[in-house]
């Protein structure tokens, strides 16, 4: 039994860990392309004579990103509030469980398998809609420059190119981690009822000897 309270434990703590993490990456989803690429969008829109329409294919890319980030940060917060319900009912140090460690588990269980397949997908989603963007024009536009008379580099657009994933690369990763810790919580409850049985079924025989 000592082992497996040591375990739901470390758990817990690992389960809040990784919901922290995931607001985290939340606040910074809109990083390395995603972010960099939206200066172009963000020049179109002040002035659509500067660069032309969707000049390096990123308004898809701009729009759904805008709207991910939000039900990231938000999800990451519930996510946060959820595990939180593990420690309110005591569920990494009880030697028994009760119907709320039952309960909680539960829903750190649904709600971490929902938010992993949301992240899976919005992870997915902007990785294609990142793919679509024209890396050789975006360069071509970085690149372009004006001189002066005395022949001083004034670079005409924003000097952001950026092939970095980082981001959604996290995300898959913490998808998955998470789906382990699903997995991890799943067995910790089976683990923790055998003992349970296996204890009360000891505590009985205990007894059984103490009358005869």
């Amino acid at each position: 039994m000592k082992t497996q309270m040591r375990f739901q434990k470390i758990l817990t703590l690992v389960s809040l860990v990784t919901a922290a993490l995931s607001f985290v990456l939340a606040v910074f989803y809109c990083s390395g392309i995603i972010y960099q690429s939206q200066a172009y969008t963000s020049v179109k829109n002040a002035d659509s004579t500067t660069l032309g329409n969707n000049v390096i294919n990123a308004d898809a890319l701009y729009e759904y990103t805008q709207s991910a980030n939000n039900t990231l940060v938000i999800l990451a917060i519930v996510f946060i509030l959820v595990i939180t319900t593990l420690y309110i009912t005591s569920t990494n140090k009880r030697r028994n469980y009760y119907i709320t460690n039952y309960i909680s588990i539960a829903l750190v269980v649904i709600y971490s398998t929902v938010f992993a397949i949301i992240l899976f997908s919005i992870c997915s989603q902007t990785a294609v809609l990142a793919g679509q963007i024209d890396m050789a024009k975006w360069q071509e536009l970085v690149a372009e420059f004006t001189t002066d008379r005395y022949g001083n580099k004034t670079f005409v657009n924003p000097q952001n190119y950026s092939e970095s994933y980082i981001t959604v690369i996290l995300g898959f990763i913490l998808g998955v981690v998470i789906i382990v810790e699903v997995a991890a919580w799943v067995l910790n409850t089976v683990w923790k009822i055998k003992l349970m049985k296996g204890e009360k079924a000891l505590l009985a025989g205990n007894i059984s000897k103490e009358v005869a």
